[in-house]
């Protein structure tokens, strides 16, 4: 039969991809100088290579004028404060310039730069002294003045972030002591602020460079991380000493998190290659995370970011020992099943995609039969919902160029999917919207499999329509088969007519059954085996817990990492089955709290160096890190 042939072959080893944030920076290539260089990988030390290359610039300039007279007395009568402004100064402005008195929020505005005078008017609000008279220090004000200014060679080589907005060009910045004084006889409505010397010029150029570590690569407090470089960039502008480093936590979107320090510096290797930071060195970490993920970012750079400075990065899982052998865990998940959706999308493509699916977070129906779709076309799928736009963010860093919408108006309305597309601020014009969709969730399977298998498949899985197990845990099965999965009427004798013609459009020459006769009956299995004898194949069990791991015993006999879902529900599982289709890769079910003990055996069985739980700790419990056995 197709399925024992495909058994055979399903004995490779499943590659180890670069890890990836769920920002996507990892698309920047990456030159391996790790085989080149002295430094060698310990029993618990990681290796990261560095690319020579920097792949991001956040090159500002920024200058410092100061007045060259004494603070200027200003006086009730005091209306307009005119500012002269050096070239300097000027180099770095865009054509308006902020003013602000530090420690008033009231006190603040902009106003227009006149460039042939090399000067700007700033008339003072009518309420100025009122507020002015609320200062902390009595009688002096500081006043600031900036102004930003676009570079005009943005590089394009920026990778794709989730947040893009960046400080790209240059700042111009000074500050001016304001003395209030009492109105005399002689007191001017202008003051003249003149600015000629400049105080403290000097480019802030920030070079940042990506590492990549092996996906197996796990490690813990025991181990050391090595950033390897055949450039040494550590060494930028002449360091002396070794670079800092310290721990990032950000956010899903990158823009926010905290810092926190490692208690030595890096060690550098003596031939400049390399550096090493030691886990052991960091303190204060109590769960890695990206959206709830257990990634960390590593960055080692120079202290001292002013005139030059450099960063290395490297995202790496950091793993718990667990109850198999050598093999650690990790866990990807978000605050929400939408923000885990796109953890899981990121990382599956860290690269983006050209196309993506939206599919309900509500109700599981419409979206089953798009997890082997999705991983067929090479396309991220993305759960959605009303008054939530974790999606819109992911959909304005990916700028797709199709996005399919799965199921009916009753899973995913119009209203909803227009609003996501307003907060993602994509231009209209450059994508495509369709919906793949039909009467009920039987004709949506269908319509699904016609539209994302045009060309037809040679093998054909169908689960019942009635709950979603089966079908998820057919996922990665499918995938690797780049079969479609067809939902049924599993408790009909007979299959109807509709499913009959899909198959026959296919050209399927094998079919496959997920779940046992209470999920899809003897008579459909039947009827099947007349259609397509010696060619049907049945993985059942008791449980959904047993049809995932019969499915996984004929489709991974071996596998390096493997992802673990709960059974209890279908939003995890079936992001995290796209994953584990797109690294090629099973998904298992487990209990909250514990695995089933055959499910634990096929994974001792495996002893793969990395296991990723997906979903947070409702879902999977904090205890599952171990992956304890169920008694």
């Amino acid at each position: 039969m197709k399925a024992r042939s495909m058994v055979a072959a399903a004995g490779i080893t499943a590659l180890l991809l670069s890890t990836a944030p769920v920002a996507a920076d990892a698309s920047v290539s990456v030159q391996s100088d790790a085989a080149a260089s002295p430094a060698t990988a310990s029993a618990n030390e990681v290796i990261a290579t560095v690319q020579s290359e920097p792949y991001y610039y956040n090159s500002y300039e920024t200058f410092f004028a100061t007045p060259n007279n004494l603070p200027a007395p200003v006086t009730p009568v005091t209306t307009v404060l005119h500012v002269e402004l050096t070239d300097a100064f000027l180099a770095g402005a865009s054509d308006s310039l902020t003013w602000k008195v530090e420690g008033l929020d009231g006190l603040t505005g902009t106003s227009i730069i006149d460039r042939e005078a090399k000067a700007v008017d700033i008339a003072l609000p009518a309420n100025f002294y009122d507020l002015a008279s609320t200062s902390i220090w009595p009688g002096t004000l500081y006043l600031t003045f900036s102004s930003r200014a676009r570079s005009a060679d943005r590089l394009p080589s920026v990778p794709a972030r989730f947040t893009q907005d960046q400080a790209f060009g240059w700042t111009s910045t000074t500050s001016y002591v304001l003395k209030l004084k009492p109105a005399s006889a002689d007191s001017e409505s202008t003051v003249q602020i003149p600015m000629s010397k400049i105080h403290s010029p000097g480019p802030q150029l920030t070079r940042h460079y990506w590492a990549t570590t092996d996906e197996g690569a796990v490690i813990d407090e025991t181990t050391t991380l090595r950033f390897v470089s055949s450039d040494p960039i550590w060494a930028a502008a002449g360091a002396a000493t070794a670079p800092s480093a310290y721990i990032q936590r950000p956010s899903l979107d990158w823009s926010d998190g905290y810092r926190v320090p490692t208690s030595e510096r890096p060690s550098v290797s003596p031939d400049n290659s390399s550096i090493a930071v030691p886990f052991s060195s960091v303190t204060g970490v109590d769960g890695p995370a990206i959206g709830g993920a257990s990634l960390i970012q590593f960055t080692a750079g120079m202290a001292n970011q002013y005139l030059e400075g450099t960063l290395a990065t490297a995202v790496i899982p950091i793993g718990t020992n667990t109850s198999i052998g050598d093999t650690r865990s990790t866990r990807l998940a978000g605050p929400t099943r939408y923000d885990g959706s796109i953890t899981d999308a990121a990382v599956a493509f860290p690269d983006g995609a050209r196309r993506v699916y939206l599919a309900s977070g509500e109700v599981f129906a419409d979206a089953l039969s798009a997890g082997p779709a999705a991983v067929h076309n090479g396309a991220p799928l993305v759960l959605v919902t009303s008054s939530q736009y974790s999606s819109a963010k992911y959909l304005s860093w990916l700028q797709p160029e199709e996005i399919v919408v799965l199921g009916g108006q009753a899973s995913t309305p119009d209203d909803v999917v227009a609003d996501i597309l307003r907060e993602s601020k994509l231009d209209p014009d450059s994508y495509t919207l369709r919906r793949d969709a039909g009467a009920d969730r039987y004709d949506a399977s269908l319509a699904i499999s016609a539209a994302e298998f045009p060309e037809g498949a040679a093998t054909a899985f169908l689960a019942s329509g009635s709950g979603f197990a089966d079908a998820l845990t057919a996922i990665p099965a499918a995938s690797r088969e780049g079969a479609p999965v067809i939902l049924i009427r599993g408790d009909q004798p007979r299959l109807d007519d509709a499913t009959i013609s899909e198959l026959d459009r296919l050209g399927v020459s094998n079919v496959v059954i997920a779940g046992g006769p209470a999920s899809v009956s003897n008579g459909i299995e039947k009827q099947l085996g007349q259609l397509y004898p010696g060619e049907v194949t049945r993985f059942g069990g008791a449980t959904r817990f047993d049809v995932a791991e019969s499915l996984n015993a004929a489709y991974f006999p071996t596998a390096t990492t493997a992802y673990v879902a709960t059974g209890a529900n279908f939003p995890d599982a079936l992001t995290g089955g796209v994953l584990a289709g797109v690294k090629d890769a099973p998904l298992v079910l487990a209990r909250t709290e514990c695995i089933p003990a055959s499910t634990w055996q096929r994974l001792a069985d495996w002893a793969p160096s990395k296991v990723t739980l997906i979903g947070g700790t409702n879902s999977l419990a904090p205890v599952m890190q171990s992956l304890p056995r169920c008694d």
